[in-house]
């Protein structure tokens, strides 16, 4: 049995990648994310405990169908939330408000990534803001965020 990093949901945040001692997590930095080499893998768990975001899982028979059964359906309600945000840009749409609800912010940083103002700010592992004076309130970093702590109101 090996571990695996659900890449889609990975967060960046790299914990699994300082945990482990083996050098079996490996950093893929034009995606944002981490995977596991299973060769260098010994299967301590060690990056299990430490991801935030709970996507690491045993690579194994039913655990592993279950796992990409969820990860599709998630993936799906994603991918529908991004088009619906993107018309929204493209229609013009505009939030009213936008904001980070600091108590469930992981500070995982992928809605500052995804801000194409550059409004949001923070340090990893804290709870990020938003910069009301630069936000074009376009909604991204609502549909970025694996934990649902950015929230927006419509116009």
């Amino acid at each position: 049995m090996a571990y695996k990093i659900d890449t889609y949901f990975c967060v960046g945040c790299e914990a699994c990648y300082q945990a482990c001692e083996f050098g079996a997590v490996e950093i893929v930095v034009e995606e944002h994310n981490c995977i596991i080499n299973p060769d260098n893998c010994v299967e301590c768990g060690a990056c299990v405990n430490e991801c935030p975001v709970a996507v690491i899982t045993p690579e194994q028979g039913e655990v592993k169908a279950q796992t990409e059964e969820k990860t599709q359906m998630a993936e799906k309600e994603q991918r529908a939330e991004k088009e619906q945000t993107s018309e929204n840009i493209q229609s013009g749409e505009k939030w009213a408000k936008v904001w980070i609800e600091e108590s469930e912010c992981i500070g995982c940083s992928k809605c500052q990534r995804n801000c194409p103002a550059d409004a949001i700010e923070g340090v990893k592992k804290q709870p990020f803001r938003i910069d009301g004076s630069k936000c074009i309130k376009c909604g991204l970093c609502i549909t970025n965020c694996p934990k649902h702590a950015v929230y927006g109101k419509k116009e």
